[in-house]
């Protein structure tokens, strides 16, 4: 499976808490040499990247592209102590400021605020995004000690997956955190949360300049999704055998009921789900009576299902339900190829890889009036090798499963849509929307996108 690291994408899809760069102006405390201030080793800046909308819903995907809703980032200390275990860190290591003004750490919790702004997505191989920083300062850390920083972000007043039994920290390993048990969201509910830690440690020697003790290296924390996403984006056939197609539906071969993060606290890292049972989970829903323009009361004109709109169709979040998927609301300014069918959500990640023989992870399947089953389709993958991982693959946190290819919610193109700021390689435009043809018996779609940490390209093929 594919990887990217290249740092454009990192910003593009993450959080992070960066080191200042050379330019940025240390703050000198010289009444107290307890405090540590972070510059370049002793100041550290708390960044967030494509900072959405501050509602309290899931944030609507509409593309594969990068952005995110968070408002909200959680901080959690913890310290390394003499018995070789971490433990909380004390109450006098805590934030003291917060871009040079006071903050109160026990009544704000160690939560940092962002603003609210409006919904910016990452085109893939462009460095647009909106960036918001933060400046923080602490006070109490001691001379040659490992301290860890664990960091969550979410959206809106309180952690979307505590519940009422709230989260649970992990007794072995300090900084790990599940969601409740009972925290009840699911489908389109699902949200995004990002999450990350970094262990760092204070210089043994006093800086007798700046008055401090500095860390050893200059703390950087990537904070990544924890949850993963999908898309369908489908050309509908009206009949498969000379029978009505009725509903079409994306199936899962398995369902999660929690998450662990940060996930790179787990012990393996690829699994950080919870309680993955082997029962399959619908995950998106067409239903073509309610969905298509051309249903005609069961007995639809043409080969394929139309919608009545072409690529310049706003299909804003309203009552309407033509081309989307049961249940789920759109983004504002979605736009779609002309008869095609769009649905898209976020997916719990798996706890374990599913092996029950001939399994595969996700497939979709037609069904006639009756709901019996017309004709089943293999989504496969082309980010692994052998044929049987084509099939049989896992779904893992920041990773996104595209069937169907639509790299940009307002726009068909897959170009930058802002006319001020056109597309960086004009003479090599992004790829335009592909939606898949459930009509045919065997379609790949080639798809490449920089902004979630792997993006399966995803096709469909005939069982």
């Amino acid at each position: 499976m594919r990887k990217n690291y290249l740092w454009m994408a990192v910003i593009a899809s993450m959080l992070s808490f960066t080191a200042c760069n050379d330019d940025a102006s240390s703050i000198v405390n010289g009444e107290n040499p307890d405090e540590v201030v972070m510059d370049d080793g002793t100041t550290f800046e708390l960044a967030i990247s494509n900072t959405g909308i501050g509602t309290r819903a899931a944030r609507p995907l509409g593309s594969s592209a990068a952005a995110n809703t968070v408002n909200k980032v959680q901080l959690k200390f913890y310290m390394w102590d003499d018995i070789n275990k971490w433990v909380a860190a004390p109450d006098t290591f805590k934030i003291v400021q917060l871009d040079g003004a006071t903050y109160d750490a026990t009544t704000k919790q160690n939560i940092i605020d962002f603003t609210e702004k409006a919904q910016s997505e990452g085109v893939p191989g462009t460095t647009d995004r909106i960036e918001e920083k933060h400046t923080i300062k602490m006070k109490g850390m001691a001379p040659k000690t490992k301290y860890r920083i664990v960091a969550y972000g979410y959206n809106g007043e309180i952690f979307p997956y505590a519940g009422t039994a709230g989260i649970t920290e992990d007794e072995t390993e300090k900084g790990l955190f599940t969601t409740a048990t009972d925290h009840k969201l699911s489908g389109y509910q699902l949200e995004e949360v990002f999450a990350g830690y970094r262990d760092v440690t204070t210089a043994s020697v006093y800086d007798k300049k700046l008055k401090v003790y500095k860390f050893t290296g200059a703390p950087e924390i990537e904070i990544t999704r924890q949850v993963a996403g999908i898309l369908a984006y489908f050309k509908i056939p009206t009949t498969i055998e000379s029978q009505v197609v009725k509903t079409v539906k994306v199936i899962a071969n398995a369902k999660s009921d929690g998450f662990k993060f940060p996930n790179t606290l787990v012990t393996d890292n690829a699994f950080n789900g919870v309680t993955t049972t082997e029962n399959e989970d619908v995950l998106m829903e067409f239903d073509m009576s309610t969905a298509a323009s051309n249903w005609n009361n069961g007995n639809p004109e043409g080969d394929y299902y139309k919608t009545g709109g072409n690529e310049t169709t706003n299909y804003e979040p309203t009552t309407n339900k033509i081309a989307l998927a049961n249940g789920y609301t759109a983004p504002q300014g979605l736009k779609l190829k002309a008869d095609a069918f769009f649905g898209a959500r976020y997916i719990l990640p798996y706890s374990k890889h599913i092996t029950t023989q001939n399994t595969k992870t996700l497939k979709v399947v037609m069904y006639n009036a009756k709901n019996e089953p017309l004709k089943t389709l293999k989504v496969t993958t082309n980010n692994y090798a052998s044929p049987a991982t084509q099939y049989n693959y896992d779904i893992r946190c920041n990773n996104f499963y595209s069937i169907g290819k639509k790299m940009s919610t307002g726009n068909t193109t897959g170009n930058k849509p802002d006319p001020e700021n056109p597309d960086p390689n004009p003479d090599k435009p992004t790829d335009p929307d592909a939606p898949i043809d459930l009509g045919a018996t065997d379609q790949i779609v080639v798809e490449i996108n920089d902004a979630w940490d792997v993006l399966h390209n995803m096709g469909v093929e005939e069982e």
